[in-house]
């Protein structure tokens, strides 16, 4: 970046010493005297009534401490009450001297369940007599786009543009599909874990390892039946998140297991809980049609997506179908339909990989069909400045379009390595994908304050839990503005009780958000240190610069003020000490787009996939810090080459998953997937931090598409159930034909 010194550096980390060297507190790294373990005690029903629950002699049980119930719970989630949905749903919980009395004491808890019919198939879920998965969950009367009636919906919605049928009458090639999309997990390797301490005076203080601090206050005091200022939560080093701990699992589990026994509590899940009790990312069935005119022209979109949406009965972005190109006429209709599992959260750009899954194989397909260049009806198609948005509100400028561009080059590279569709003579074949998404960055609300240390030092205090350096980044931004080397910023989480309100660490906000009001607070640091280094020179303000730690004189610089002169002048002068606050809660956004391309070689003969190449291209309008976001880039590929190839929860038919750990639930490992090579593209957004973008999400939305429309090149047929297991890829080969489609209607 021109005219910066810090930002735009590739700066590494500042906490990865401590990470790397087991240094770094996590929550069940905090050990309190006096400190006793709690466990949960869990559901083996997909779905059940509760006719009783005995704690009696478990109570008893030496070493055991307390026992909670939704007895004990003035509110609701925390423990079913009277019935379970979902296998893994929390009944009880014990405190004990040690975790193995804890363990004992819950197969003394005596629970007396009724089970209930369970589904866990969203297609099961919708037919007309499928059994009821929650007695108590109101419903919807909706039907399908055919008229057939629906039964377990929750919710229901409809985007609607132009006349969709006579875009279909005007289309000269029409594709339809239909799509399956399993639920996935996070995966992060820290479990859930919290530590609960009762405070004197009525309190309570919890290290958490939620993605908030505040997001971690408000459950705990909902469970407890408390006012907010009775409470407070500490953050600690957190272990991956990737959205799925926007939640909080252990830490209400905690606090009233500690408030009962008066002891500190620890609480931690094992792997296994881990995968029965979160809120992954959605699965979906999708029914979805699209047609063009012969020069590539898109003219209308049909679609039906039916969203995953477990006990809550969730649905998801599903307008996200028509959002990356020109498209006159559509209706999407969506659906969040009840299962029995765990109810759907947010995974890095939530619903958007799935939705650019059903988007970007209908258009490959087209192009197929059309005989044209899948980059070439992209780029024909693309939105640009003044088109509408997703959202229905014209577009400012973009780089879409730019960020296609970006991997022109690369693409071409492909002419002459990939295998001939028509033949599968050759075990071994070569094909090529492409595949966009888009996401624009949430806002929410943030505040900074930037203090300037007696010694000249500076302090920045944020209350955002940093996920993936980006302290590193707001030390940056401080020291970039304030004009002192990194070495002298230091940047501290606070606590509820220490910060103002602060909103979750997601949705590609915080460098955004939070590094807006870094530089905000830093802005108002300088005004404050010129306006006492004027009066101590004797001079306007005016005439005076913030430069190299020292307020000086612009035309004459070695006159001035060290930072460590202004901060012990501020100390004793009528103002105080130098603090600078920034704050926001709302600020205009830009889309960022992400454009990937994968090389993939297939087995014709065992249906295995091997990534040979991915290529990743991203409009993150201006490279803050280069290291870090070629991290984000290449972490977000290999989660999404995970739902391509390997990842998604596997069910029984009954509501039990079989897949609840790592050993059956498979993500990718470095042998999986080769190097990635990133592609970062700047188009400024005037209203971000020196031009920036969200940059956390955009990553993962394209890769899935590309690595599937890579196999549709090799073999000339297309799988459109995920994850592309050998089985699948092997029944496409066999079949010669879409394992899942219902037909290509050409005029």
């Amino acid at each position: 970046m021109d005219g910066h010194t810090l930002v735009g550096r590739r700066v590494p980390r500042a906490d990865s010493g401590a990470a790397v060297t087991g240094r770094a507190i996590y929550a069940a790294d905090v050990k309190l005297p006096g400190m006793v373990y709690g466990k949960v005690l869990r559901s083996p029903y997909p779905h059940a009534k509760i006719r009783r629950v005995d704690t009696s002699r478990a109570v008893s049980q030496p070493g055991v401490l307390a026992v909670v119930t939704a007895a004990d719970v003035p509110g609701e989630g925390v423990f079913a009450r009277e019935e379970v949905a979902f296998e893994g749903q929390k009944v009880a919980a014990v405190a004990a001297e040690t975790w193995e009395a804890a363990e004992e004491a819950l197969a003394l808890i005596e629970v007396e369940y009724e089970p209930l019919p369970a589904v866990d198939e969203v297609e099961a879920a919708i037919q007309p007599g499928a059994p009821r998965v929650r007695l108590d969950a109101p419903l919807e009367e909706a039907t399908d786009l055919r008229g057939n009636p629906l039964n377990n919906i929750a919710r229901m919605n409809e985007f609607t543009a132009g006349e969709v049928e006579r875009g279909f009458v005007a289309a000269e090639v029409v594709v339809e599909l239909v799509f399956h999309i399993p639920a996935l997990h996070q995966v992060y390797l820290e479990p859930h874990a919290a530590v609960a301490r009762p405070e004197p005076g009525g309190r309570v203080t919890v290290w958490s390892g939620a993605q908030g601090i505040f997001l971690a206050r408000a459950p705990v005091a909902q469970a407890l039946g408390w006012p907010l200022q009775r409470v407070t939560v500490i953050g600690t080093q957190v272990g991956g998140a990737f959205g799925g701990k926007n939640f909080v699992y252990a830490e209400p589990v905690a606090a009233l297991l500690a408030v009962k026994t008066g002891r500190p509590v620890q609480v931690v899940d094992t792997r296994r809980e881990v995968f029965l009790d979160s809120h992954p990312g959605p699965g979906c069935f999708v029914r979805a049609k699209l047609g063009a005119r012969h020069d590539g022209t898109l003219t209308s979109l049909q679609a039906e997506v039916f969203w995953d949406g477990g006990v809550a009965g969730a649905d998801g972005p599903s307008n996200r179908l028509r959002g990356l190109y020109r498209l006159p006429n559509y209706r999407i209709r969506s659906y969040g339909v009840y299962t029995n599992k765990m109810a759907p959260g947010p995974y890095r750009a939530p619903g958007a990989p799935q939705m650019a899954f059903v988007r970007e194989s209908l258009l490959d397909e087209l192009a197929r069909q059309l005989g044209m260049d899948p980059l070439e009806l992209r780029l024909k198609n693309a939105v640009e400045e003044g088109d509408v948005s997703i959202d229905g509100h014209p577009l400012p400028r973009i780089g879409f379009k730019e960020t296609l561009q970006a991997v022109a080059a690369h693409w071409a590279q492909r002419k002459g390595l990939a295998s001939p569709p028509s033949s599968l003579s050759t075990p071994k074949r070569r094909g090529w994908g492409i595949a966009a998404g888009e996401w624009t960055n949430w806002v929410g609300s943030s505040a900074t304050s930037v203090t300037l240390n007696e010694d000249g030092t500076v302090e920045v205090i944020t209350g955002s839990v940093d996920l993936t350096g980006t302290n590193t980044l707001f030390a940056q931004i401080a020291a970039e503005e304030l004009g002192v080397p990194l070495e002298q910023v230091r940047v501290a989480l606070g606590t509820t009780d220490t910060v103002p309100y602060h909103d979750t660490t997601g949705g590609s906000r915080t460098a955004y958000a939070t590094g807006t009001t870094v530089r905000w607070a830093c802005e108002e640091v300088k005004r404050q240190m010129i306006r006492l280094a004027a009066d101590i020179l004797g001079e306007e303000p005016e005439s005076l610069e913030v430069v190299e730690g020292r307020v000086r004189m612009k035309e004459r610089p070695e006159e001035g003020v060290s930072f460590r002169e202004l901060a012990q002048a501020a100390i004793r002068s009528a103002e105080g000490p130098i603090l600078g606050g920034g704050k926001l809660a709302s600020r205009p956004s830009r889309p960022a787009y992400a454009v990937q391309i994968a090389e993939v070689e297939v087995d014709a003969e065992t249906g295995q996939i091997g990534l040979r190449r991915l290529i990743a291209a991203q409009d993150v309008g201006c490279a803050l810090n280069p290291l870090l976001i070629e991290g984000q880039m290449q972490g977000a590929v290999v989660q999404g080459a995970g739902l391509a190839l390997w990842e998604g929860y596997r069910y029984d038919g009954a509501g039990h998953v079989l897949n609840p750990d790592l050993v059956d639930y498979r993500i990718a490992t470095a042998e999986d997937v080769p190097p990635i090579e990133t592609v970062l593209v700047e188009v400024e957004n005037p209203e971000g931090p020196y031009g920036a973008k969200g940059v956390g999400e955009p990553p993962i939305i394209p890769t899935a598409a590309a690595i599937a429309n890579a196999v549709a090149d090799a073999l000339g047929v297309r799988v459109t159930e995920l994850p592309l297991t050998p089985e699948r890829v092997l029944a496409a080969i066999t079949q010669g034909e879409l394992t899942t489609a219902q037909q290509y209607g050409i005029r």
